[in-house]
């Protein structure tokens, strides 16, 4: 308006060519008229409006036509347009956060009962803006990598993260007072401590199976607790435990053991007389033995061991007999089975 004194061309009742005057002055005023309700196009349950040059807020400009929207009939209808844009449209719910607000249509089941006209002088919504700012940049920290700043007309800032080396965590220092976090290893104390089984579901670092304290039991791979077996603290059952080669149980007729029982040397006692020196030997090896005189060697037992003894004496001789002259005294090493009897 130019208020009490216009600035505008007006119109005389007696002038010659009154419509370009009109024209002339509607042309001026619309900028004005941009979304604005078109009579001519408006009916039932159309809505015609108004299109015009729009400049969006990075100073872009938009060039809208004239166009129509269907209403939702008995509703109240929200008429809006995009602020980066300028296009138009309509909803029953209501106009979205940062559109620009045009209408409100009431409507009964065939055509507009009633509007309001939000339409006013908004530069934040329909123009470059009105601030002072000219460049804005973006600081972050040493982790991430900036790019596009600042922006000092249009565009976007943009912070990625920097790559890091392998087992690494974002967290504060491992000790000490607090600081601000860092990409490092993990130490010890980062860990909470374990706790014991079934002691109160404290998180740790192990899942918590269940709530059944105990000390006899172990944590097994499907995260339940067990028992061991045995019943104890480790241990297993025997099933059959065997002695050779030195070695015999203390079960009848040296059987194996099958549920509990010792096991010991079976070593051959020492030869009771003087005359004899047991070196060395259990059951199934040699035994050597020093004797007075190889003549005084007597018999076996029985019959059996008699010949025998009578049959492997001159072959046992034989092969010692170079060793004689080495030897301090006239005696003769005797080599005999372990498994025979000496009778004394």
């Amino acid at each position: 308006m130019s208020n009490s004194t216009t600035l505008l061309d007006t119109i005389s009742s007696t002038q010659a060519m009154k419509e370009v005057v009109a024209n002339g002055l509607y042309d001026a005023m619309s900028p004005s008229s941009l979304w604005g309700r078109r009579m001519m196009t408006t009916s039932g349950l159309t809505w015609g409006y108004y299109g015009g040059n729009f400049v969006d807020n990075t100073g872009t400009s938009h060039a809208i036509a004239n166009g129509t929207l269907t209403l939702t009939a008995s509703a109240t209808n929200y008429i809006y347009a995009n602020a980066t844009t300028g296009a138009v449209s309509v909803n029953t719910t209501g106009f979205p956060a940062g559109s620009v607000p045009l209408y409100s249509v009431v409507t009964n089941a065939s055509q507009a009962s009633s509007y309001l006209d939000y339409r006013s002088y908004q530069p934040s919504a329909t123009g470059g803006g009105t601030g002072t700012v000219t460049s804005v940049g973006l600081a972050m920290p040493s982790q991430f990598a900036v790019s596009n700043s600042p922006v000092t007309g249009s565009g976007t800032l943009t912070a990625v993260w920097n790559s890091q080396s392998a087992a690494q965590v974002l967290a504060g220092p491992a000790s000490g007072a607090a600081a601000a976090p860092t990409f490092r290893a993990l130490v010890g104390s980062d860990i909470p401590p374990f706790t014991g089984s079934g002691a109160s579901h404290t998180t740790g670092g192990v899942p918590d199976p269940g709530s059944t304290a105990g000390t006899t039991r172990f944590l097994r791979e499907d995260s339940t607790w067990a028992v061991p077996p045995g019943s104890g603290g480790g241990g297993g059952t025997v099933t059959s435990v065997g002695g050779t080669g030195g070695v015999e149980t203390d079960q009848a007729s040296g059987a194996a053991i099958t549920s509990s029982g010792s096991v010991r040397a079976n070593l051959l006692p020492s030869v009771v007389t003087s005359a004899h020196t047991f070196v060395t030997g259990d059951r199934g090896a040699a035994i050597i033995t020093n004797y007075m005189n190889a003549s005084r060697l007597q018999q076996f037992s029985n019959v059996q061991t008699d010949r025998m003894a009578a049959a492997l004496y001159p072959a046992l001789l034989q092969p010692i007999l170079p060793l004689r002259a080495s030897m301090k005294s006239a005696d003769s090493p005797l080599i005999l089975l372990a498994s025979s009897k000496l009778v004394t």
